[in-house]
């Protein structure tokens, strides 16, 4: 179980500087923004802003065709070299 509290945790772990990390409120914004309706937030146990993934399986496979066909349709475009 992740909490939107063990990300920014995560994140001042990997900063030097306190000053670069965002914000929870900000990050959880960036990840609705991102991820749509397949991220929500609830409470568990007794836990805030527990990270819950809907149909993420999908979502990734399809993201993932996607970016296959377009990387696909960029390397077509591409002029071959000799």
């Amino acid at each position: 179980m992740t909490v939107m509290q063990d990300v920014t945790d995560k994140a001042w772990l990997l900063t030097s500087e306190s000053d670069s990390v965002y914000s929870g409120k900000y990050i959880k914004q960036k990840l609705i923004k991102r991820y749509g309706e397949h991220i929500q937030f609830s409470g568990v146990c007794g836990r805030r802003n527990v990270i819950c993934w809907k149909q993420m399986a999908s979502f990734i496979v399809n993201q993932k065709w996607y970016d296959d066909q377009k990387k696909n349709a960029d390397e077509h475009r591409q002029p071959r070299k000799s």
